[in-house]
């Protein structure tokens, strides 16, 4: 009796051991950063994409913090990690508006909110070009001017 005891004791031991690892080695990989649309004009509304996966548990984000700092741009996710042993992929969407035609460079962080641990970081950067129409548009005229003969008099 006393021998069934303790191998009860010692497998509730063992499977409350693997939880917290599991929970321990948590962390919220980024797999994936792309700006919608692929080559943003002045004139369109940029979003960034973030896909990326857990491989003990299920992700859920609970807060997230946008910043611009000149041409550098910070996106913070704080993600709340479960406990399974089962992959778990997770996305977020953020509408980050219009910009200004430059270069900028993005960088996105995950934190995990149970615990104040940064998980993984992902930079990449990206350019808005002025509207295509319009540079077409001034383009076009100025080659105009330039070729037009002057009007001769008879």
């Amino acid at each position: 009796m006393k021998t069934k005891q303790a191998i009860r004791i010692t497998a509730i031991l063992l499977v409350c051991g693997v939880f917290i690892c599991i929970a321990d080695n948590s962390e919220a990989v980024i797999g994936y950063v792309d700006i919608i649309p692929g080559e943003p004009t002045i004139n369109d509304e940029i979003s960034i994409f973030v896909s990326g996966g857990e491989p003990y548990g299920p992700v859920d984000i609970t807060d997230f913090i946008f910043n611009v700092n000149g041409k550098s741009l910070g996106l913070d996710l704080y993600l709340d990690v479960g406990f399974l042993t089962v992959a778990t992929p997770w996305t977020h969407l953020e509408e980050i508006g219009f910009f200004p035609a430059g270069t900028y460079n993005l960088t996105v962080n995950t934190f995990d909110e149970s615990r104040p641990i940064h998980n993984d970081t992902f930079e990449t950067s990206f350019t808005v070009i002025p509207e295509p129409t319009s540079f077409i548009l001034v383009t076009l005229g100025s080659i105009m001017i330039r070729t037009k003969k002057p009007y001769k008099r008879k």
